[in-house]
């Protein structure tokens, strides 16, 4: 469903209305009124009006840029299932990997999919498809990357150099950050 400014863009363009033409500007502004006036009479259609389903696409319009930056390969995916179901994949995404003692130093596909499972478990869903399954631990690991943070030499230098070093090559090899974990 269009905005109605989205709804009137659209017939401009239709009826290739050009707005910086002067000499049409009281016909122009007749069309616009006439497009405004199709939109509430013809276009919303107060049967097929459903409010809950209008709701939900706002709450992923406010949502649709932080769910762009943190999934930005499952975002459609997240969007898609909250439309379904109204339960937002991302949030318990977030539950269950606060929830995790050692995320800090989770690396491989077997760890992630224990998260993906325990995040199915929990949506209570029985029709998730083994696809459903890929896109949340792609989910989880794009969770993980957006707030995994990288060691930060600072906070290191009472270390020794050797275990700083240690630090940093694990980081680079595998993704972890053995500092953060050992510290908290």
């Amino acid at each position: 469903m269009l905005k109605i400014e989205e709804y009137i863009s659209m017939r401009k363009r239709k009826e290739k209305i050009n707005e910086f033409d002067f000499t049409k500007h009281s016909d122009n502004m007749g069309k616009v009124i006439q497009f405004v006036s199709e939109y509430f009479n013809d276009y919303l259609n107060p049967e097929d009006y459903n409010y809950e389903l209008i709701k939900l696409q706002q709450t992923i319009e406010k949502s649709k840029k932080t769910l762009i930056n943190q999934f930005p390969k499952t975002h459609d995916f997240i969007e898609k299932y909250y439309l379904n179901k109204k339960k937002r994949v991302d949030t318990f995404i977030k539950k269950v990997c606060d929830a995790q003692k050692d995320i800090d130093i989770y690396y491989n596909e077997t760890e992630f999919l224990g998260i993906a499972k325990e995040v199915a478990d929990r949506l209570s869903d029985n029709e998730l498809s083994d696809d459903d399954l890929d896109k949340i631990v792609l989910a989880v690991k794009e969770y993980w990357n957006y707030y995994m943070s990288k060691p930060n030499r600072s906070e290191m230098k009472g270390l020794d150099n050797n275990i700083v070093k240690w630090v940093m090559d694990s980081y680079r090899e595998y993704g972890v950050n053995i500092a953060s974990y050992a510290f908290n």
